[in-house]
């Protein structure tokens, strides 16, 4: 059985997204890629809980609680947003779908 690092994780808005870009730009270019691995700005979240190793079935369990919470339409798109990534990272990342009023 093969276990995955899962989170629970909220994006962030673009405009946050754009000001960590900005403000990371000179760190970024003076210290490079040889001993340090960016994250890509798009990928920057903020994590709400750390789930750790998670079997299949545990993800199952954690994808129906999300779902069975879901009371509105964010909260719903929220619960589908589960990715795994090819390292064996998956991750629910919440976000809000509402126009900004």
């Amino acid at each position: 059985m093969s276990l995955l690092r899962c989170f629970l994780a909220v994006a962030l808005p673009q405009s946050l997204q754009d000001s960590i870009e900005a403000a990371t730009a000179g760190p970024r270019k003076r210290l490079g890629t040889d001993l340090i691995r960016w994250v890509p700005t798009h990928n920057v979240h903020l994590t709400l809980k750390f789930l750790g190793d998670t079997s299949p079935s545990g993800i199952e369990l954690i994808q129906a609680a999300l779902e069975a919470f879901a009371d509105d339409d964010t909260a719903a798109a929220a619960a589908r947003a589960w990715r795994r990534s090819a390292a064996g990272v998956c991750s629910w990342l919440l976000r809000d779908t509402r126009e900004a009023s």
